[in-house]
């Protein structure tokens, strides 16, 4: 999700991105357990088991389980260049 906001120190109009982060602990079905942190997109509920184990086995193979500690919804203003900066030429 994107929301144009005020930035706090310049007061102009900046879009912030809104997304779900989960540090994940994931087992591989050798028995090595290994770390990382996981972004999805934004949800208003909380992202399931299921949910998150499909974005690490994407990207890793051999994942058969995982636990995690969802961090919940995080944000933080678009980057220069990011595709969100073209809501607010639509806008202007």
């Amino acid at each position: 999700m994107i929301k144009i906001k005020k930035d706090f120190w310049t007061q102009k109009d900046v879009p912030v991105i809104h997304f779900r982060q989960a540090k994940i602990e994931m087992t591989f079905a050798d028995g090595k357990k290994v770390g990382t942190i996981k972004t999805l997109d934004f949800q208003e509920d909380a992202p399931t088991k299921a949910q998150w184990l499909e974005s690490v086995q994407n990207q890793f193979d051999g994942v058969v389980d995982i636990t995690f500690q969802d961090w919940g919804v995080q944000s933080c203003n678009a980057p220069e260049g990011h595709p969100a900066w073209k809501l607010l030429e639509k806008n202007a």
